[in-house]
């Protein structure tokens, strides 16, 4: 069975290594085994060695891009095709903007000498991070560039470049409702962003209810339902028994008094009455206010609601604005429902717009970071 995994590693492509469960004995075995043909000098088991690295296997491979990279730079100074795309693989999966442009710069190189795995990651990372017409642009001709070397299956090829030219449309579309028409087309294809698209289009054309609504279904309810739940999952945390040792613990941050831990901690326990604390909200919002002054974002937000229960909604907005400055989601929800509220004193659809535009905003950034090598199409 070994030596079949191995066979199987030193054949398929390296973005397509997938190991079940079940696997995880020969896994290891032939981890072990690409190490000793790494160190006998066999480039093809460095390489698969290093993407593995890079990308980790469920209790077989840990994480260890430094050494994914050490490993690589030698195949890379022998200028060996399949390095730099693994280099830039490897880059990707570190994410940050400075490894983005060196992830770049890899697959550039690799191009040169037609490697494969640099082509289709170059479009990738381009499309990935594509926020403007401009750029998306760029990303399809990274596209065309692969149909050009016959470096894919034509079906594959057609349906990634028409979901980012039905993108590029619609964005570029000055006319709402072909925009919209665009954006369903790409949702079509399968593009998985549509409803952000959508939304930033409706506000572009002050429709705000429908970007509101398009904004809601990008980032899902998980964030109502933190916010609906975020005092009582207190509560249901301290009756399993999970604050038993309150007392010890806040004996533990009196250590460090002027830190906004302790305040927040001190404040939660008499908010919510954890260990031996007597209910007491006035103590509870002096400890808050302390740890809101020591910077805390959580003291921030929790200011807020209590203000906003106790109707002082003066008092809770300021809270939650600092919350929100601090890139606070849940601040921002619940600055969102407060303005587009039909019942609210001070209902703007522009405020609710912005706050939900925000944690629209976030929640795309970091979708557009997860950038998974497994999805690059196989020659």
């Amino acid at each position: 069975m070994k030596q079949l995994v191995l066979s199987f590693i030193l054949l398929l492509p390296s973005s397509n290594i997938i190991f079940a469960n079940d696997f995880n004995e020969e896994c290891k075995a032939t981890i072990k085994t690409l190490k000793e043909k790494s160190y006998e000098g066999n480039d093809q088991a460095t390489l698969r060695l290093a993407s593995l690295l890079s990308i980790g296997i469920t209790d077989c491979v840990e994480v260890n891009e430094k050494d994914a990279l050490s490993m690589i730079q030698p195949l890379v100074e022998k200028k060996i095709p399949s390095a730099y795309g693994i280099m830039g693989q490897i880059y990707m999966t570190q994410g940050g903007e400075y490894d983005l442009d060196l992830a770049r710069k890899a697959y550039q190189k690799g191009k040169v000498l037609n490697d494969e795995q640099s082509y289709w990651g170059y479009a990738k990372l381009l499309s990935d991070s594509a926020t403007s017409a401009e750029e998306m642009n760029l990303a399809i001709k990274a596209y065309e560039e692969i149909e050009t070397k016959s470096l894919s299956k034509k079906s594959k090829y057609i349906q990634s470049l028409n979901k980012r030219l039905a993108v590029r449309n619609g964005i570029d579309s000055k006319d709402l409702m072909a925009a919209i028409a665009w954006f369903d087309k790409a949702e079509a294809l399968g593009e998985q962003k549509h409803t952000y698209y959508r939304a930033q289009k409706y506000a572009d054309h002050n429709r705000y209810e429908l970007a509101i609504d398009n904004y809601k279904v990008f980032i899902g309810s998980d964030i109502a339902r933190r916010l609906d739940n975020y005092f009582n999952q207190n509560k249901i945390a301290l009756k399993r028994g999970l604050n038993k040792n309150i007392s010890e613990k806040l004996e533990q941050y009196k250590i460090f008094p002027q830190q906004a831990t302790y305040h927040f901690e001190l404040a939660r326990a008499y908010y919510f009455e954890y260990g031996d604390y007597k209910k007491d909200t006035e103590k509870a919002i002096a400890h808050y206010k302390l740890a809101s002054d020591l910077g805390s974002a959580e003291a921030h937000l929790e200011l807020g609601l209590i203000f906003f229960v106790l109707e002082k909604p003066e008092q809770g907005l300021v809270y939650l604005q600092r919350a929100s400055e601090k890139e606070h989601s849940l601040a921002n929800f619940k600055l969102f429902q407060y303005y587009s509220d039909s019942n609210s004193p001070a209902r703007n659809f522009n405020k609710a717009l912005k706050y939900l535009a925000l944690i629209a905003e976030k929640e795309y950034k970091l979708s557009s970071r997860s950038l998974f090598i497994g999805s690059l199409p196989n020659k």
